[in-house]
């Protein structure tokens, strides 16, 4: 019987190269952290299309609170990955 390999969305693999400080493995860089973050489909939160619609007032309900909760935990998610292979330089600029 075959075991299900957990997968941990809060890392990228060993073999996802870190952007260099200069930027000159900008291209390899981008095209891998692209791949990475599309997989653990949390692209659209650096890209722009995955915009937060929901207002935060006092009077949502549930839903809304569970819709507004999960975005803001999938947009930390995406920095998270993405201040793991940046310089400490350009991490303190975001």
């Amino acid at each position: 019987m075959a075991t299900a390999i957990p997968v941990t969305t809060d890392t990228l693999l060993n073999n996802m190269p870190k952007l260099d400080v200069k930027g000159m493995n900008w291209a390899i860089f981008s095209l891998r952290f692209q791949t990475a973050v599309e997989a653990k489909e949390l692209w659209g939160h650096m890209n722009g299309e995955a915009t937060c619609l929901l207002p935060v007032l006092p009077d949502t309900d549930e839903d809304e609170d569970e819709e507004l909760s999960k975005w803001m935990k999938n947009e930390s998610l995406a920095k998270h990955l993405l201040v793991q292979r940046i310089p400490d330089s350009t991490a303190l600029c975001l």
